[in-house]
């Protein structure tokens, strides 16, 4: 709900703290709050898994880390993202990845001009797909700022605000040319 229609209610519902998000058409981004219940009647909304963010699908290039006891690798490998959340990707990637393994993930994001360089993720689903793998990777740790872009991107391309991605084949997977 908006600010507006949360202080007309707020006697009556419950709701979450105030969000920022970028609406299509609006130049500024609009304050917003979860409606969580209606504590008079007694009313909770379930709440929404995390991983169940909306989920855009992308074609974007990803440098990513292994992580062995805290200590990340000191060569990258590189890997193609294929879809987008608020909380995580799926990305393809060249090698088996190791079941809840942490790993660094450095990307641009499309549409909102960002590098973001420091992600840290977990791997917490992976399957094969003919010669590659397929690792959902789940974002543990990222400044305020990447989290900010990461739903910013994901929002614009929601609303089809975003130009067209690369090829697949404009994305390698692998070592990174020296």
């Amino acid at each position: 709900m908006s600010e507006a229609t949360y202080q007309q209610v707020k006697d009556v519902v419950h709701a979450g703290e105030p969000l920022e998000i970028h609406v299509k058409g609006r130049a500024e981004r609009l304050r917003v709050r979860e409606a969580l219940g209606i504590p008079g009647l007694d009313k909770i909304v379930p709440r929404q898994d995390a991983r169940k963010s909306p989920r855009v699908p992308l074609v974007m290039r990803l440098e990513y880390w292994p992580l062995e006891d805290k200590v990340v690798a000191a060569k990258p490998l590189r890997g193609r993202a294929r879809d987008l959340g608020y909380y995580g990707m799926l990305a393809e990637l060249p090698s088996a990845p190791r079941l809840h393994a942490e790993v660094k993930l450095a990307f641009d994001l499309p549409c909102v001009n960002y590098s973001a360089r420091e992600v840290y993720a977990r791997i917490v689903y992976m399957a094969a797909e003919g010669a590659h793998w397929l690792a959902g990777l789940e974002f543990t740790s990222l400044t305020g700022e990447a989290e900010e872009q990461v739903h910013r991107c994901v929002q614009m391309l929601l609303q089809g605000d975003c130009g067209g991605a690369p090829s697949w084949e404009a994305v390698p997977l692998g070592d990174p040319a020296p």
